[in-house]
């Protein structure tokens, strides 16, 4: 028999011995028990670098185990950078302790990729070459990303680097760093350099007047080493 609820059976049993019949009957049940029932909680996507997901956070009941695959450590530590970025199928399997029945369900997993955003290349600029424009400089640009660093300065949308901010000197090279944050939260870090040099102070020289017929005048810029 294959019963699929709890139900009662009546064996009947008769035997025929020089024509007189004799039976009797008996009663027995089979008992059915249910599987036990599993919920499993959408589990919250997560970035690849974020911390340890406990699985038996999200399962009811819990006591069951877990099928191990790679990013998980039993019983139920789901490691998101041992996994890697993706989908994850978990599977979940609980016995219950009185029946014994065995019942099985399963999760995905989704993690997310760390973003790679770009700050530009490495530039030089010169001390009076006006703002440095950042908007344009780092990628991807939407959702806007945010800058820090000596003399950044600005805003979404408005981020640029102030080669006469103070602490900004002659020779001196600046980690201009770009954080950009994806739409599933996930977050990285990427860096320019800009040197900035000093803009030298010209100075042509003052003359006396000469008549036409002098020779030549010598003419003395500063600081030395410029072309006329």
């Amino acid at each position: 028999v294959t019963p699929t609820v709890t139900t009662d059976y009546k064996l009947v049993v008769s035997q025929t011995i020089n024509g007189i019949t004799c039976s009797d009957t008996v009663m027995t049940r089979v008992k059915v028990n249910p599987l036990p029932g599993i919920s499993i909680s959408p589990i919250p996507e997560r970035c690849v670098y974020h911390s340890v997901l406990h699985l038996n956070d999200y399962v009811n009941p819990t006591g069951g185990t877990w099928d191990l695959r790679p990013g998980l450590v039993l019983p139920d530590n789901f490691i998101p950078a041992a996994a890697g970025s993706g989908l994850h199928w978990v599977k979940y399997e609980y016995t219950d302790p009185i029946t014994f029945c065995v019942n099985r369900d399963s999760a995905i997993i989704t993690i997310n990729p760390r973003p790679e955003p770009d700050a530009g290349v490495d530039e030089s600029i010169c001390s009076t070459s006006g703002n440095y424009d950042l908007v344009s400089k780092g990628l991807p640009s939407s959702p806007p990303g945010q800058w820090r660093g000596t003399g950044v300065k600005g805003g979404i949308n408005s981020w640029y680097f102030d080669p006469l901010a103070t602490g900004i000197v002659d020779g001196g090279k600046y980690d201009l760093i770009y954080k950009y944050t994806d739409t599933k939260t996930c977050e990285n870090e990427d860096t320019v350099v800009i040197t900035v040099y000093e803009t030298p102070v010209v100075n042509p020289g003052t003359y006396a007047d000469v008549c036409i017929d002098k020779d030549f005048v010598q003419l003395k810029g500063t600081p030395a080493g410029g072309f006329w």
